[in-house]
């Protein structure tokens, strides 16, 4: 399934950067870690590690894609936000402060509900955002499958060009989640999501703008902020 030789590369590069093995011998290594450094020693290997992420993730970026992507979201009758385990407050973040500017933003799947629950009535006005990291999440893949047999767009939100989810979706958006810890990092995404949210705003021109000032209007008429 990989288009050449460096997509295969890629993914195997993936296995060696995130720490090869399994999630207690990464925390036997994070222990190490500690026990030969102290705190000083796992701190900054955690900084070197979420900078170098973010620094990736920006300089590799395709600037194309998130504009097409962007503009996909802001056209689209429905945008559903998927992410399951550590996924979910990524996605329900983005969800947050996407829909503070636009009202067709869905989380998905819903509070006791499954993420077929919403696929089933998407179309080829509807774009499904997934996103899922290694190990990738088999509920997560087949939902993007079932989103494309309804003719919907897929955007996805991995760490390898070489993911079967960045192989599937329409547009695939990269970001490092390397990380000396046991399990992956997610500060890299997170900027790639606020990015994405600053760009549907910035798109979305007055509209959006006057939904999100609405928005934050009706929080402090209702005293929801502490002023003091």
């Amino acid at each position: 399934g990989f288009d050449g030789y460096e997509a295969m590369r890629e993914r195997f590069r993936d296995f060696v950067r995130s720490g090869s093995g399994s999630y207690p011998d990464r925390v036997q290594w994070l222990q190490e870690m500690h026990r030969q450094g102290g705190s000083t020693a796992v701190f900054g290997s955690m900084a070197e590690a979420c900078l170098d992420n973010t620094e990736k993730m920006f300089a590799q970026q395709s600037i194309e894609d998130l504009d097409r992507a962007v503009d996909w979201m802001i056209d689209a009758r429905r945008v559903f936000v998927l992410g399951l385990g550590l996924a979910y407050p990524l996605a329900y973040n983005f969800w947050y402060v996407a829909r503070m500017g636009f009202d067709h933003f869905i989380l998905s799947p819903r509070h006791g509900s499954l993420p077929s629950d919403d696929i089933i009535r998407m179309d080829e006005r509807d774009i499904l955002l997934a996103m899922t990291f290694q190990p990738y999440r088999r509920d997560t893949l087949a939902a993007v499958t079932q989103a494309k047999q309804r003719g919907a767009r897929v955007i996805g939100v991995t760490d390898s060009s070489a993911s079967t989810l960045c192989r599937e979706a329409d547009i695939g958006l990269v970001s490092p989640t390397h990380t000396p810890q046991f399990f992956h990092s997610n500060a890299a995404v997170t900027a790639l999501l606020e990015s994405l949210c600053a760009l549907l705003v910035v798109r979305g021109g007055d509209a959006a703008s006057d939904a999100v000032d609405a928005f934050h209007s009706a929080r402090w008429e209702e005293n929801i902020y502490d002023e003091s």
